[in-house]
């Protein structure tokens, strides 16, 4: 099962507001990277921002920030033949240094532009995967930039990046549910990432295999859990049968956790069984 087959990214909108007091707040290495290429084409990012303010809408952003240090991606840009790009872009900085460049695939860099300046310029990019970054050293003020390709060309922000990433996990986990034929398996193949249309299809998934194989494993299993996940996982499952409004089924779960004797369960077990009864009779008054 597979529920998003393209993730279209139409605007993205950041805010990162950090309070720091003083302005000496970005260690030795992210000071050192300004003047450093062998630091600058290194693929993991380091940096700090006092202030950054970003707009993203297709191949378009504005970025504002203070006192940026250290180096950010912010493009991909990926060809399988040697292309070209049109690039326009646009700062004003007031404080610092800064500068943005293009990392080629065999790792050669190309100074777009430096401090406040205006750049519109063709760019002739190699096959494979190349980088713009912006680089700051205390740098304060605004930049704007805006891409132009043809079609061959695939230019993805580092926030796309990150969310295609997320999406193929979970699209991986929903094939593991698939292949799940227990219970356990299903527990084990909780996440924290889980919302939208791959909640829904956790919860219809666990709520099948918990039908099957009872209450007593399912307390037994969770046991061996740890506590957020725990708590996830019947939230979960209490989230699909108010869903379904399965007021059989809740009330089947009331009468067996209210007749169970206690004595002989640990911390954790306990812990289970009222979080169980709590969700439980919260489902039940909102069903009734």
């Amino acid at each position: 099962m597979k529920y998003y087959k393209k993730l279209k990214l139409i605007t993205l909108v950041i805010l990162i507001v950090v309070t720091i007091s003083g302005c000496d707040f970005a260690n030795d290495y992210q000071k050192g990277i300004f003047d450093d290429d062998i630091e600058i084409i290194k693929t993991d990012d380091s940096f700090t921002y006092l202030e950054k303010l970003g707009k993203d809408a297709d191949n378009k952003k504005i970025i504002e920030f203070k006192y940026f240090t250290g180096m950010d991606t912010i493009y991909y840009i990926t060809v399988n033949e040697d292309s070209e790009i049109t690039i326009n872009f646009e700062s004003n900085i007031n404080k610092g240094d800064f500068k943005v460049v293009l990392i080629s695939p065999d790792y050669e860099i190309i100074t777009i532009l430096y401090g406040t300046d205006e750049v519109g310029k063709t760019i002739s990019v190699k096959k494979g995967e190349s980088r713009i970054k912006i680089i700051g050293k205390e740098a304060s003020g605004k930049v704007g930039m805006n891409i132009k390709a043809d079609e061959n060309v695939e230019i993805k922000s580092k926030e796309m990046m990150a969310l295609e990433k997320d999406v193929e996990k979970l699209d991986r986990l929903f094939i593991n549910l698939e292949e799940s034929n227990s219970l356990e398996e299903i527990i084990s193949q909780y996440s924290h990432d889980l919302d939208g249309a791959y909640a829904e299809g956790y919860g219809s998934y666990l709520c099948k295999s918990y039908t099957q194989e009872g209450i007593e494993k399912f307390i037994s299993l969770l046991a061996e859990e740890e506590t957020a996940i725990i708590k996830g996982v019947i939230e979960m499952l209490f989230s699909e049968l108010s869903i379904q409004e399965n007021i059989k089924e809740i009330n089947s779960i009331i009468d067996y956790l209210d007749e169970l004797k206690l004595d002989d369960f640990n911390n954790k077990e306990l812990f289970i069984v009222h979080l169980m009864l709590s969700e439980a009779y919260v489902v039940k008054d909102n069903i009734q």
